[in-house]
């Protein structure tokens, strides 16, 4: 499992107990029951700053389904308990080489009238040797 996976798995055990455990990676299926959380990775950078070792930043999202009778606040009691649970312990329990950084992007998709998709996406820092990513 490269290290990127590790991450993203998890980001997906520190959500677990979020939507009454209904926390997806990269899920294209309907959804079965809202509100529920879906993983997944956005974009990566690489560089490397120690000779041997690379510097990576990795893209996540982490998206929440919901609906409700006001769409742009039905999705914000979830995104507030997994953003709390995301940042409980930024380096999401793989120590200290890895870290979500402290600030985060958020947009909300109001295309589908029958729920709403807010997002938050967070940015992680961790670094690897070899052949790693």
């Amino acid at each position: 499992m490269t290290t990127r996976e590790t991450i993203l798995a998890a980001f997906a055990k520190q959500l677990a107990a979020v939507a009454s455990g209904r926390v997806y990676r990269t899920r294209r299926d309907q959804l079965p029951d809202l509100p529920a959380v879906i993983i997944e990775p956005e974009s990566a950078t690489t560089s490397e700053i120690v000779l041997g070792a690379m510097d990576h930043e990795l893209a996540v999202s982490v998206a929440i389904y919901a609906k409700g009778g006001t769409p742009d606040n039905a999705a914000d009691a979830t995104l507030l308990a997994a953003h709390a649970a995301v940042i409980i312990d930024r380096s999401l329990g793989l120590g200290n080489g890895v870290q979500v950084r402290p600030e985060f992007e958020a947009e909300w998709n109001f295309d589908d009238y029958d729920y709403v998709k807010a997002i938050h996406h967070y940015h992680v820092t961790y670094r690897t040797t070899g052949n790693d990513f």
